[in-house]
């Protein structure tokens, strides 16, 4: 009995050792303004920097997170100073961070067009790359897609993903079926709110091709968004559905999700945790 025991105890310590975590961090909808009120609707971003720079602390506190997502709107206009006091913050980061647009970063009144836009990003960013849709590889299981459903002609609150960035992620997912996919993207194709004026104004226009390109294929396990500035978490058409809320409200949260795997990639745990900032 005590042999048995021994083995046991050996055998759970192994399965201990071998199993893993991918934990990372998602910050979306900073929105750092270019005026602190924004009257006719209604928003109040007077503490939009400070929140970005409590988030940044608390997370370059904790050593578990090894990777940061920000998933759009990190600027209220598409303006290039907004975008040089955003990268200088985000750059005491302690951990890779890569950002994806929204709607609210390309095309403002006055702003940059998307090839503006990515052109100052890559030159401010430490990681992200010019291509609006990209790949970053998180470990040999995990594969991240930072995929982009903006408008490059006129200012439009609902995401569109264009048929090109549809190929592209196509071809992505074929050719990596051996490893989980997370997608990254500024707007939700599962709505975190009800089916009012407000969600329609705000939904993408072409959600179903995007869902039947991603039905086709088993390896996309999540999608991680913002836009809608309220937490919402679900799971459909066979992935896990997260939307955050947006850093610039008080008080102010970012995500960290935590997936549990086995060393062939198989997911035993997905834990999500909504982190208060504070002052």
């Amino acid at each position: 009995m005590k042999k048995f025991l021994l083995v046991l105890v050996f055998l759970l310590s192994t399965n201990i050792c071998l199993a893993d975590s991918l934990i990372f961090a998602q910050i979306t909808d900073v929105h750092l303004p270019a005026k602190t009120k924004q009257p006719i609707i209604k928003r109040d971003y007077t503490h939009s920097e400070d929140n970005l720079r409590s988030a940044i602390r608390s997370i370059n506190n904790n050593s578990t997170i090894q990777h940061v997502f920000f998933t759009g709107d990190s600027v209220d206009r598409s303006y290039k100073e907004l975008y040089e006091k955003f990268f200088d913050i985000a750059n005491y980061l302690n951990k890779p961070y890569y950002v994806c647009l929204g709607n609210h970063d390309v095309n403002s009144p006055m702003g940059l067009n998307k090839t503006e836009t990515l052109k100052i990003i890559q030159k401010l960013s430490r990681y992200h790359q010019y291509y609006p849709n990209y790949c970053v590889e998180l470990n040999n299981d995990f594969l991240a897609v930072m995929l982009d459903g903006t408008n490059d002609y006129v200012p439009d609150t609902r995401g569109y993903f264009n048929k090109e960035t549809i190929q592209w992620l196509k071809n992505v997912l074929e050719e990596n079926k051996d490893k989980k996919v997370i997608i990254f993207q500024h707007f939700p194709i599962v709505e975190p709110a009800d089916g009012n004026l407000y969600t329609k104004l705000h939904q993408v226009r072409n959600k179903r091709i995007l869902i039947s390109t991603l039905k086709k294929y088993g390896n996309v396990k999540m999608i991680v968004t913002g836009h809608y500035h309220i937490s919402g978490e679900f799971e459909k058409y066979g992935m896990k559905h997260y939307s955050t809320p947006a850093l610039f409200l008080t008080p102010s949260y970012y995500r960290i999700i935590k997936i549990d795997y086995e060393p062939n990639g198989e997911i035993n745990n997905i834990e999500s945790e909504l982190v208060k900032c504070s002052k």
